[in-house]
């Protein structure tokens, strides 16, 4: 027998099983759409994934990586598929940004598993 899920507990099971908080869109750079981001640490993570979540009204969103380059260790930009203007990309401004845990390199510390 099915059990019915609502999208609250769906969108909830994915933000606490699968994703982790990367960081934060800053806010706009340049014309085309690109974004600047600023990671939470100087944390490894493979490269090559095809997309990030934004965290978009209490929901992730996939956003695909069109192209992503980094300035220092933890700051960068971002630039997504379908997003080709300044006003489409300013509504991510200020916005968490999150990865999927299996493109991380290493599996993060949470906060349960530190001893004191």
């Amino acid at each position: 027998m099915f059990e019915y899920i609502s999208v609250n507990k769906l969108i909830n099971m994915i933000n606490q099983n699968s994703l982790f908080l990367l960081g934060k869109i800053n806010k706009v750079h340049g014309l085309s759409g690109e974004v600047s981001f600023t990671l939470n640490s100087d944390i490894s993570f493979d490269e090559e994934l095809p997309c990030l979540f934004v965290e978009v009204d209490g929901i992730p969103v996939p956003f695909f990586i069109e192209e992503m380059r980094f300035s220092t260790d933890t700051t960068g930009f971002l630039k997504f598929e379908d997003i080709e203007k300044t006003e489409d990309a300013r509504i991510l401004n200020g916005l968490p940004l999150f990865i999927e845990k299996k493109y991380l390199a290493e599996e993060p510390f949470a906060q349960n598993d530190f001893e004191f």
